[in-house]
């Protein structure tokens, strides 16, 4: 058997390395009325893969700028994190692009500006598994698994 990583094993701050996945689709109603329309919503999921914490976030769709506005909450709340694993999904792909492009445009700017100086110094290292191999997020998958069994039972759809 191999040994596990690094991550897992090196003490840390929470949520400095974290997984994430996408639960859903479920349904939102966003307001109780007669013929109210329901829509599509999911779940962000945020592991942290030191304390195995959960962080859930709801996200409006499943575009890029949906999770980049799910992920500021989540920084705000809890910290920036400094690793990020997740699946090679189209939405996590894409925000991985854009805030790499963020990152390189900020860190040409100049350094005389705090904020600017800052925004270079954070940088998050984004890790996609390969493709065709679901077995990598377990940890992830395994949380996502436990929020929709819990929001199941706890949830009542009414007709």
């Amino acid at each position: 058997m191999g040994d596990l990583p690094a991550h897992k094993v090196t003490p840390s701050r929470p949520y400095s390395v974290c997984g994430v996945d996408y639960a859903g689709p479920i349904n939102i109603l966003r307001y109780r009325s007669r013929g109210a329309k329901t829509t599509k919503g999911y779940i962000a999921l945020f592991v942290c893969l030191a304390t195995k914490a959960l962080h859930l976030e709801l996200v409006s769709d499943l575009t890029y700028e949906a999770f980049i506005a799910s992920l500021k909450p989540f920084c705000t709340r809890r910290e920036v994190p400094k690793h990020i694993y997740s699946d090679n999904g189209t939405t996590f792909v894409g925000a991985r692009r854009k805030l790499l492009e963020i990152f390189n445009f900020v860190s040409k700017l100049s350094e005389n500006e705090h904020f600017c100086y800052f925004l270079s110094q954070v940088n998050i290292e984004w890790h996609c598994s390969p493709s065709v191999s679901p077995h990598f997020g377990g940890l992830w998958e395994a949380g996502a698994k436990s929020i929709k069994y819990l929001l199941k039972g706890s949830l009542v759809t009414q007709i």
